[in-house]
Order: C-alpha cells, then sequence, then structure tokens
C-alpha cells in the first residue's frame, strides 16, 4: 500500500465523515483512539467535529493519510500549551 499525505486538508463534509469513519474502524478493530469497542458514526461524530473545529480555529495542524484516495490515517499536531 502507498500512502499520499496532505497537510492541512480542506475540511470538506466528505473528509469529515471519512474521518468519523475510520475511527469507527479503528476503534472497533482494537486501536486505542479514546473510545472503547463497539461504536457506531453517532458515537464518535460529536468528537470528530469537536476535533475538526480546532483544526477550523488554528489551534491544532492535521496530516491526513490517504490509500488509494480514501482516508486511512491522521495526525493531528498542537503546539504546548501548558508551560509553566
Amino acid at each position: 500500500m502507498t500512502l499520499t499525505y496532505e497537510r492541512d486538508p480542506e475540511l470538506t463534509p466528505a473528509l469529515q465523515d471519512e474521518l468519523v469513519r475510520l475511527w469507527v474502524d479503528v476503534t472497533n478493530a482494537g486501536g486505542a483512539v479514546g473510545f472503547v469497542p463497539t461504536v457506531a458514526d453517532g458515537d464518535v461524530r460529536p468528537a470528530a467535529e469537536r476535533q475538526l473545529d480546532t483544526v477550523r480555529r488554528g489551534e491544532v495542524r492535521m496530516l491526513a493519510a490517504y490509500a488509494d484516495g480514501r482516508l486511512a490515517g491522521t495526525v493531528f499536531i498542537a503546539s504546548d500549551q501548558h508551560r509553566g
């Protein structure tokens, strides 16, 4: 599998749907991504929307990985905002 990457992709409704699908799939496969299996779209969508809102506000950067044109992974990067 060959991955392609896009930094700060356009946050379209289609990308949001893909992120929810990916998050559900990873969770239900046993991945440690913030939920306990078994989940459905409705369980994950509010968290996905909150995460993408932080990207829209410029608080977080997003790197999207695509395989065959489908979202295959994401990384969200934030600066350390809790310096002491």
